[in-house]
């Protein structure tokens, strides 16, 4: 994948390093995520992992703290020790429809360990997280789909069973015995769509706001707004 994947707490100290920030495939969760009931716990990853699936895929670490500006501040490690990969695998495969394809990975550390989830874009999707709806990833946020996009989506991935390529559909689409499908194509596709995100900026009471312009599915940009002093 053209993410990055950390496999041992070497890794995860040279992102702390670098400064890597969360985005489009990277996401840190709180140790304290699991202070919650499990029924909270499961639905917020739903969401977070569903919305990798159904855009460009990616990772999400547990037991990273974050900083204002979305990098690591520290690690702070699961303790529980029961808190591991079969739970949460257990826990997942229930609440996601349909079945997501999801590599999880434990790290250990001095006092606990870290949980590493590698969710590639799906050839599925899209995916319905526990609340029954659809999401996407678009930069660090996740979003619920509009009802064009879900359609969308299953149009794109169904024209994989002709040939088509998700990165062009039309032309797979009048010559569909050349297209060669793989899951890169959808990467590429959200890849490009992610590149053509647009900002403004605009001044108000002396405050600065930028309204990024996330390009849907189907093209349009959605406007989302942030400020600062």
């Amino acid at each position: 994948m053209a993410y990055f994947r950390p496999r041992t707490n070497h890794d995860i100290l040279e992102m702390k390093e670098r400064g890597d920030a969360e985005g489009a495939a990277l996401e840190y969760k709180s140790s304290r995520l699991f202070e919650q009931k499990n029924e909270k716990v499961f639905e917020t990853l739903s969401k977070e992992l569903t919305g990798f699936a159904n855009a460009i895929g990616g990772v999400l670490i547990i037991g990273i703290e974050e900083d204002s500006e979305r990098r690591i501040s520290d690690i702070r490690p699961i303790q529980d020790p029961s808190r591991n990969e079969t739970w949460l695998e257990d826990g997942l495969l229930s609440r996601i429809s349909p079945s997501l394809q999801i590599s999880i990975e434990r790290i250990d550390v001095e006092s606990g360990h870290l949980l590493v989830l590698d969710v590639p874009p799906s050839r599925n999707a899209p995916h319905q997280a526990a609340d029954k709806r659809f999401y996407a990833r678009r930069l660090f946020r996740i979003d619920p789909l509009l009802p064009f996009e879900v359609e969308d989506i299953r149009r794109r991935v169904s024209s994989l069973s002709s040939g088509a390529s998700l990165s062009s559909p039309s032309k797979a689409e009048r010559s569909p015995s050349r297209s060669r499908t793989k899951d890169s194509d959808i990467f590429s596709m959200f890849r490009s769509r992610l590149r053509a995100s647009k900002t403004r900026v605009s001044h108000s009471n002396g405050r600065r706001a930028w309204t990024d312009l996330i390009p849907s599915l189907s093209g349009s940009f959605i406007p989302v707004r942030r400020e600062t002093s």
